[in-house]
């Protein structure tokens, strides 16, 4: 089922810091986006074992109303996605209370489009995603309640995967919804969500994994060990409700419940080195060498930060990046965290996830009420 992009606005690069919207018929001109850069302090110590020295830039995006950004996937430094709500003016200066769901950086210019997907009733629905995933280059698949294959241009499969009156061709029920999306290949794909939602698509179908729980599933990573064996984590709680949480692997398609002793409260985000080192982070950060051990989870994150962290990402054991509430976005090196919350100063708001590859790294969120980008280079 194809999707339709019904409109497209490139904003412009980081230096400008315009907005433009464009039609088959004319350009029109809006200050609807600010950015700003923040170099690197000084970092020569001669301990670090990769470098804190990065250079941020932050944009904002949105228009009216509350525009947030979820999830970020890199490609490369020139080939950037972002996914979530952004509200923009229409053609005439009004506010457009369709949201923008996808934005894309080219090394030049942001682009953020307006989405549109056919749904089993006949009608269509925008499309704002939470979670993206990419396979290669040109294979991009979307949460969104549902989830989406996406080909950098048009969505060209569409899974609606709950049930709903009228509709019984999906396989969640009772509030569960795809969040979040990761995979191995185009053949071991899962999403997850909440209340304990898990689906794996086998290149053919979906199945519903039971995970038995009704918490929220709030992030899920698969990373490939020494011996080319796939190992799938997915970690869930209940933010602010409670202090429960939970964390499974997945492998073909049979969930495993971990041990979580020494977690205190709520986890929301995992990464790891398959076989080597464990982290999760959430109401603290705790690590472990052996996930599989009956060894408690070692807290480490009150020497690090007094916020809570939402997202976790890495290159390796010593290139870590995590990102949280206030604007808290941290880098481990190896040797040592470090925190730019202060250089970055968001006043109103949260990085929700965070991405690292190579020397760049993306933190994406809101700071009310407007969606903001955080790009960082070394």
């Amino acid at each position: 089922m194809n999707i339709n992009i019904s409109k497209i606005k490139k904003l412009t690069g980081f230096n400008c810091c315009k907005l433009f919207i464009w039609t088959s018929i004319y350009f029109l001109f809006f200050n609807s986006i600010s950015c700003n850069t923040t170099e690197p302090t000084n970092n020569s110590d001669g301990i670090d074992t990769t470098s804190h020295n990065f250079t941020f830039q932050t944009c904002s995006f949105g228009e009216h109303s509350s525009s947030i950004l979820y999830d970020v996937a890199i490609i490369n430094e020139n080939n950037i996605w972002a996914v979530g709500e952004i509200y923009m003016n229409d053609s005439l200066g009004q506010p457009d209370p369709h949201p923008y769901g996808i934005m894309h950086w080219n090394g030049s210019d942001w682009n953020v489009q307006k989405i549109t997907a056919q749904n089993p009733s006949g009608g269509y629905s925008y499309i704002t995603p939470t979670g993206i995933f990419n396979i290669n280059p040109s294979e991009i698949w979307l949460a969104s309640g549902g989830v989406f294959r996406f080909d950098v241009q048009n969505i060209i499969q569409s899974f609606w995967l709950i049930n709903y009156s009228g509709y019984t061709g999906g396989i969640f029920n009772n509030g569960e919804t795809a969040q979040k999306i990761s995979g191995i290949s185009i053949t071991d794909i899962y999403a997850v969500g909440n209340k304990g939602a898990i689906a794996r698509y086998n290149g053919v179908s979906w199945q519903k994994i039971e995970s038995g729980t009704e918490l929220d599933i709030y992030d899920i990573v698969g990373k490939q060990n020494i011996n080319n064996v796939y190992e799938v984590i997915c970690v869930a709680a209940k933010q602010s409700v409670n202090s429960n949480k939970k964390i499974y692997r997945i492998e073909n398609s049979i969930l495993t419940e971990l041990n979580v002793n020494g977690i205190a409260s709520s986890i929301r985000g995992i990464w790891f080195k398959s076989g080597e080192k464990y982290y999760v982070v959430g109401s603290g950060m705790y690590y472990k060498n052996n996930i599989n051990s009956i060894d408690s989870w070692i807290s480490f994150g009150e020497t690090v930060t007094p916020f809570y962290t939402n997202a976790i990402d890495g290159n390796d054991l010593n290139d870590i990046v995590v990102c949280g509430a206030y604007g808290e976005l941290l880098h481990y090196n190896g040797s040592s965290w470090k925190s730019y919350q202060n250089q970055l100063e968001m006043q109103a708001g949260s990085y929700r996830s965070i991405k690292i590859k190579n020397n760049l790294l993306v933190a994406v969120g809101y700071d009310s009420p407007k969606a903001v980008i955080t790009i960082g280079r070394r």
